[in-house]
C-alpha cells in the first residue's frame, strides 16, 4: 500500500544512532527494572509460534530489535523470547505492511511501541543494550486500522503480492479499443515480464499512428494503423482493427500468456506526484520542464526522466502501477489537445525496473512516435 512517509529500515544489528537519532542524549539514569516474565513454554524453533506476544501497537515511538526474513519465522520467535526474558513482555513479530512508514520486505521484531516520546524509546533501547540486544528507535505510524497486530505464527503472515494470473486476454470486435479496460497498458505477460500497451496518436488534420507495444522487451510492436498525412485521424475508441491484425494480436497474447493487468492504477496529473513506501519510490510530473520523472529509493536518490513531452497540453493524465509480485512499475501517459474544429491525442508508455531504475519506453527517447 502506498504512503508518503519516508521509511527508515532497521536491520538487526544497527545502533540507536543509525536512524535519525545522532547526537541524541543518552539516558541519564538506568530505566526502572521491569520484572521479566516466565520464559514461554512453546518450542519456537520447532513450532514457529509466537503466541506469547502482546496485544498490538498504536502509533508512536517504537523500539525495533530486528528485521528477519518472512521465511525465518522461528528465528524471529526466538528473538521475541529473548526480549521477553530481557523484561519486554509485549515484544512481538509484526508485518511492516501494517505500518505506513516501515519498508516492506522482512518481518519486524518490535520490543515495545506506542511510546509517547523519543526519550522513552531511548530508555528502552538502553535497557536492551544492557541485555546485549542491539535495537533502534523509530516513530512508527500504523495503518488505517490504527493498531498493528502481532503475528502469532508463520501462517498468520498475509500472502505476499502475486503476479497477475488468469486466462489469456483476447480482443474482439471491429473496434476493440473502445472498451475502457483496453486502454493504456492493459495486459501483463509473466513470460515476457512486460505489459502490452496501446500507444500512438491521432490528429484531426495530421492523421494517426497506433500500435500495440511491449516496452521492456525486444518483441516488435504490432502496428494497428499508419496514416500519418491523412486528415480525420481517429481516436483509439474509433480505431477499426482488420480481422487479420486481430488474429495476430490474439495469437501473440496466447503464446506469451498475456493476462489482464488488475493492479490498481494511481492517477498522476501535471504538477502532482505519487509515492510508494513498499518498495520505496516516487513518481512526479514536472510542469515547468514537462516530463514524468521517477526516483527509485529514498530522498537521497536522483530523479530521472521516464516520459518527456514538448509542452503541457490541456488534457494531460497518466497512471502509475506497481505490478504485483515484481519490482516493475508501469506508467502510461495521455496527452490531449483540442480547440475549435480540431482534436488530437497521444498515448505513450514505459516500464521501470526498481532494482536498477532502468527505464524502458515504447519509443527510444521517451517522446511520442509521430
Amino acid at each position: 500500500m502506498p504512503y508518503r512517509l519516508e521509511p527508515c529500515w532497521l536491520p538487526l544489528m544497527i545502533t540507536i544512532a543509525a536512524c535519525g537519532n545522532r547526537g541524541a542524549p543518552a539516558p541519564t539514569s538506568d530505566p526502572a527494572p521491569v520484572p521479566a516474565p516466565a520464559p514461554p513454554t512453546v518450542d519456537a524453533a520447532a513450532a514457529g509460534d509466537a503466541s506469547a506476544i502482546g496485544p498490538g501497537l498504536a502509533s508512536g515511538w517504537c523500539v525495533i530489535a530486528g528485521s528477519i526474513g518472512y521465511d525465518r519465522f522461528a528465528e524471529a520467535t526466538a528473538l521475541v523470547e529473548r526480549l521477553h526474558r530481557a523484561g519486554f513482555p509485549d515484544a512481538g513479530i509484526y508485518d511492516p505492511r501494517d505500518f505506513e512508514n516501515l519498508a516492506w520486505g522482512t518481518l519486524a521484531v518490535i520490543a515495545t511501541g506506542g511510546l509517547a516520546t523519543p526519550g522513552e524509546a531511548r530508555t528502552a533501547a538502553a535497557a536492551l543494550a544492557k541485555a546485549s540486544v542491539a535495537a533502534d528507535i523509530k516513530k512508527c505510524a500504523v495503518g488505517p486500522e490504527n493498531r498493528a497486530r502481532p503475528l502469532a505464527r508463520a501462517s498468520d503472515v498475509a500472502p505476499l503480492p502475486a503476479l497477475p494470473s488468469g486466462p489469456p486476454v483476447q480482443l474482439a470486435g471491429a473496434t476493440p479499443f473502445e472498451q475502457p479496460a483496453v486502454t493504456g497498458c492493459f495486459a501483463w505477460s509473466a513470460k515476457l515480464n512486460a505489459p502490452a500497451c496501446l500507444v500512438g496518436y491521432f490528429d484531426t488534420y495530421a492523421g494517426q499512428w497506433w500500435a500495440l507495444a511491449f516496452p521492456g522487451t525486444p518483441v516488435p510492436h504490432i502496428e494497428l494503423s499508419n496514416l500519418p498525412e491523412a486528415p480525420g485521424g481517429r481516436p483509439r475508441e474509433a480505431l477499426e482493427i482488420p480481422a487479420a491484425t486481430l488474429r495476430e494480436i490474439n495469437t501473440r497474447f496466447t503464446e506469451a500468456q498475456f493476462v489482464a493487468l488488475p493492479a490498481p492504477a494511481r492517477p498522476l496529473q501535471p504538477g502532482g506526484h505519487v509515492d510508494w513506501v513498499v518498495p520505496r519510490f516516487a513518481v512526479r510530473w514536472d510542469k515547468q520542464d514537462p516530463a514524468i520523472e521517477i526516483r527509485c529509493g529514498g530522498l537521497d536518490r536522483p530523479w530521472q526522466d521516464v516520459l518527456r513531452h514538448e509542452r503541457q497540453l490541456p488534457s494531460s493524465t497518466a497512471t502509475v502501477r506497481l505490478v504485483p509480485g515484481t519490482k516493475l512499475v508501469v506508467i502510461d501517459q495521455h496527452l490531449g489537445d483540442y480547440g475549435e474544429g480540431f482534436h488530437s491525442a497521444t498515448e505513450t508508455a514505459a516500464v521501470v525496473d526498481l532494482a536498477t531504475c532502468r527505464v524502458e519506453r515504447d519509443s527510444d527517447d521517451g517522446t511520442p512516435r509521430r
